[in-house]
C-alpha cells in the first residue's frame, strides 16, 4: 500500500521543499526555522512507524527534518519524536505526476486547510484516492464539540475527506468516519528503561509540567498546591519559554526524577492526553491519573490494579475540585502504606499495559487497519 503523508509544516517543511530538495526556497520565512529546528511535534509520533509495516510504502511531502531522525536531545520534551525511521521524501511535482499511484493520503488538519494544498486535496478526492485527516490538536473546551462542522473544522465528509482521525473526541460522539487516537504512544527506543526497586526510591509523588494555559491551570493548580505538601513529594512547575531559551532541565534529569518516584502525578492539561502517561511506564512508577473525558484506543485504567484513578476535574466547581483532590490525597496515603511488593505489581501492570498497547508501532498498526478496512469495503467506490 502506497501512503502519502502531508503532516504539519514543522515535520517536513513542505513549504520550503515543495518543489525541489536541491534548491529549497531559502527566501521563505520558515527557512531559518528549518535550520534551527529541534522540537519534534507530537502529531508525527502516531504516523512515524507506518513504513515499518511490511505492506506499506510511505512517502512524505517535503523533507523530514533531521530532528525526527536524530537521537533524543538532552532538552527534548518529546523523546518519542526522535529516532523515527527514515521515509521517502517527495516534492509537489512528484505527487501531482503520480497522484493515482497512491492508495491513501493522510493530511494533518493544518495542511488540509492550507490554501496552497486545497487544490491538491480536491484532486485526490476526484481521483478516488482515500483522503484521511489527522488531528492531534489540543482542544480547551471539549464540551463545545457538538456538531460535525466543529468536529472536522469545517471540512465535509466525502467532499473534502473520507476518514477523520482525531485526538480529542468527547465521550458519546460517534460517527462512522470518525476515529479516536488517544492516548499518545511511546517509542521505547527513545528511552533508557530504569526499573529501580520501590524500596530504593526516595520520592513519594513526582510531577513536572506547566501551568501556562488557562485550561491547564484549572486542571492542575489545586491538585499541585495540595500535593506539594505531601510527604517526600517533588512538584516542579516549568516555564517552557525559559526552558527552550536556557535549557533549565534535561530529559535525562526528568527521567532520573521519575525513576526515583513511587507515584507520578499526571493531571490533564489543555487536553486529557499527555505523553507522561506512557513515558512513566519506563521507570517503575504508578500513575495517578484522571478519568478520561475523551475517547481512547485500547486503554484500561483499573483503579488499584494498574493506576490510582481520580475524577476528572474539568468543569467542576472549585469546592468540588478541592473535595475530589482531598479524597485523592487520602487514597494515595493508603497506597503509600502498602508493601513495596504490592506497589511493584501495580507498576508492572501499568508497564505491561503500555508496552503491549501504546507503542508507536501499535498505533500505526491501528491506523493502518482502519484504512485497510475502509479500502476493502469501498473497492468499487474509490
Amino acid at each position: 500500500m502506497r501512503i502519502l503523508l502531508i503532516p504539519k509544516n514543522e515535520v517536513s517543511f513542505y513549504k520550503i521543499f515543495s518543489k525541489s530538495f536541491y534548491f529549497p526556497n531559502i527566501f521563505n520565512p520558515m527557512w531559518r526555522n528549518y535550520l534551527r529546528y529541534r522540537r519534534p511535534v507530537y502529531e508525527y509520533n502516531y504516523l512515524s512507524d507506518l513504513n515499518q509495516i511490511k505492506e506499506c510504502e510511505v512517502f512524505v511531502l517535503g523533507k523530514l527534518n533531521k530532528s525526527y531522525l536524530s537521537e533524543v536531545r538532552e532538552d527534548s520534551t518529546n523523546p518519542t519524536g526522535h529516532n523515527c525511521p527514515a521515509v521517502k521524501n517527495v516534492n509537489i511535482n512528484y505527487v501531482k505526476k503520480n497522484i493515482k499511484s497512491f492508495n491513501c493520503v493522510i493530511f494533518s488538519n493544518f495542511t488540509a486547510n492550507d490554501p496552497e494544498l486545497i487544490e491538491l486535496r480536491t484532486n485526490f478526492i476526484k481521483n478516488k484516492v482515500l483522503v484521511c485527516i489527522f488531528e492531534h490538536q489540543d482542544i480547551d473546551n471539549i464540551e463545545l464539540i457538538n456538531s460535525d462542522n466543529i468536529i472536522t473544522n469545517g471540512l465535509i465528509i466525502n467532499k473534502d475527506f473520507n476518514l477523520y482521525f482525531k485526538k480529542d473526541i468527547p465521550l458519546g460522539i460517534n460517527r462512522p468516519w470518525l476515529f479516536p487516537i488517544a492516548p499518545d504512544p511511546i517509542r521505547l527506543k527513545s528511552f533508557k528503561i530504569n526499573l529501580k526497586k520501590m524500596s530504593e526510591k526516595n520520592i513519594s509523588v513526582f510531577f513536572s509540567g506547566i501551568l501556562d494555559k488557562e485550561t491547564t491551570f484549572i486542571q492542575r493548580n489545586i491538585l499541585l498546591n495540595k500535593f506539594k505538601y505531601f510527604k517526600n513529594s517533588k512538584i516542579r512547575i516549568i516555564d517552557l519559554n525559559l526552558h527552550y531559551s536556557k535549557r533549565i532541565f534535561s530529559n535525562k534529569d526528568l527521567e532520573n526524577q521519575m525513576s526515583e518516584a513511587k507515584f507520578v502525578l499526571s493531571p490533564p492539561g489543555r487536553s486529557w492526553t499527555t505523553t507522561r502517561y506512557v513515558n512513566m511506564a519506563c521507570f517503575n512508577c504508578i500513575p495517578i491519573i484522571s478519568e478520561p473525558d475523551i475517547q481512547t484506543v485500547n486503554l484500561e485504567l483499573i483503579d488499584g490494579k494498574n493506576c490510582i484513578k481520580y475524577k476528572n476535574l474539568r468543569n467542576l466547581p472549585v469546592d468540588e475540585q478541592i473535595y475530589e483532590v482531598e479524597k485523592l490525597i487520602q487514597k494515595t496515603k493508603i497506597y503509600m502504606e502498602k508493601k513495596n511488593e504490592e506497589l511493584e505489581i501495580i507498576s508492572k501492570n501499568w508497564r505491561d499495559h503500555v508496552f503491549n498497547n501504546h507503542t508507536v508501532q501499535k498505533k500505526s498498526e491501528y491506523i493502518l487497519q482502519i484504512i485497510t478496512n475502509y479500502l476493502n469495503l469501498n473497492k468499487n467506490k474509490l
